[in-house]
């Protein structure tokens, strides 16, 4: 024991450590004030990328920006960044894990990132917090040297959009257009 320079008496010192994976798995409960505000981390991660367009695809369930393309580096280990001290030069990675939680607290089957020039694509996988993938993809002689863009496809899972769906004359599931 030891008494400090306020008369404050040390009682012991130590560490902890903490379960990341129940760690990630609270950050993304609780990720968003609104979780309808998921693509709010994925803008902030295109302009942390000095993307200087951003374009959402409903539709297709897209969002494609420019700006810096993400490494194979920055995507072995998705989620470090939150587990270290902050720093400036690493708020796009910061970005890029808050957009992961987020969307995989919407219910998304599969998160899919598509990053590179030509020669050094890359498609990053997402199902969940432990089930995620990484590989080179084959240049395209056709897309060879136009413009590279960083490409966030989402797959919803059919479950999440159920109370939309409904049976055709044959008996079918299907989706109406408007949720499709």
């Amino acid at each position: 024991r030891s008494v400090m320079a306020d008369d404050s008496e040390l009682v012991g010192s130590g560490s902890f450590r903490i379960d990341r994976r129940r760690a990630l798995e609270k950050l993304k409960e609780f990720q968003l004030p609104d979780p309808e505000m998921f693509l709010l981390p994925w803008i902030r991660c295109a302009v942390a990328s000095g993307a200087t367009y951003v374009a959402l695809d409903l539709d297709t369930s897209t969002i494609k920006f420019n700006g810096r393309p993400f490494t194979r580096e920055e995507f072995a280990d998705p989620y470090g960044c939150l587990f270290e001290e902050a720093a400036p030069e690493r708020a796009r990675n910061r970005q890029l894990a808050y957009a992961l939680l987020a969307t995989l607290g919407r219910g998304i089957q599969t998160i899919t990132v598509t990053t590179g020039p030509d020669r050094d694509r890359l498609q990053f996988t997402v199902k969940s917090l432990t089930e995620q993938s990484l590989e080179s993809l084959p240049v395209d002689p056709e897309s060879e040297g136009s413009p590279v863009d960083t490409v966030i496809s989402l797959e919803w899972s059919f479950f999440r959009l159920a109370p939309f769906a409904y049976r055709d004359e044959e008996g079918e599931f299907c989706l109406p257009d408007s949720v499709q």
